[in-house]
């Protein structure tokens, strides 16, 4: 088992024990603990470096608060515990677990040893995901390539998108609206090219879209 579950689950059961002796004050009334954590994490190299931060009565000096973020199909992936202080590091790494997921409060009390009522954050995590452009004309023809990439935790490598669904998207000069021009699916090498027939030069740019594991991204513009 993952060491920091581990961790996780003694830290747990010890705030467990304490949160069963607690005042039987409503916990609404006594007030909140409340933890901020990031919505969006990118997974984009090994480790990413983030901190979490707690408000209310549970920071202080004798009083306590706990999170389990807890993952849909896989459970507990990471525990936190604030005990007197307003913040703690918090480390993502490439073989987490990816999607959607929740931090579930694990009990709260104040100096007085009075519960508290915690809030439940989301963190979605998954891999950084990107695309890239090149763009060619001959006469009123232009040639779009779209390349759509995503971070690999197997490779710890940026690494074409095979089958990859994305959107080649125009814009006429002096404006500043995106238009879709056509949707299309990567192939081999993550690539995709599209031919048109247009005599105005216009703005070109290739967006990838997101999957539960894989975040959006979209490219820089070119001009032909």
């Amino acid at each position: 088992m993952n060491r920091r579950l581990i961790a996780a689950a003694a830290s747990t059961a010890a705030l467990a024990a304490t949160l069963s002796t607690l005042a039987a004050a409503p916990a609404d009334a006594a007030g909140s603990c409340t933890l901020t954590a990031p919505a969006k994490v990118s997974i984009w190299k090994p480790t990413l470096p983030f901190t979490l931060t707690a408000s209310g009565a549970c920071t202080s000096a004798g009083g306590a608060g706990a999170w389990s973020l807890v993952h849909p199909s896989y459970g507990t992936q990471e525990f936190v515990r604030f005990e007197g202080v307003t913040s703690k590091a918090w480390n993502v790494y490439d073989w987490d677990r990816r999607g959607l997921q929740t931090w579930q409060p694990n009990g709260a009390y104040d100096p007085n040893r009075v519960a508290l009522s915690q809030n439940t954050p989301r963190t979605d995590i998954r891999l950084y995901g990107g695309g890239w452009i090149s763009a060619s004309r001959s006469g009123s023809v232009v040639t779009l390539t779209g390349t759509a990439i995503n971070y690999s935790s197997t490779t710890q490598t940026f690494t074409p998108r095979y089958g990859a669904g994305g959107q080649f998207q125009y814009r006429d000069r002096g404006t500043s609206t995106w238009k879709p021009l056509v949707g299309v699916t990567t192939g081999t090498g993550g690539k995709v090219t599209f031919r048109l027939t247009n005599p105005v030069v216009r703005d070109y740019r290739f967006a990838v879209y997101s999957t539960s594991t894989i975040w959006d991204g979209v490219s820089s513009p070119v001009t032909k």
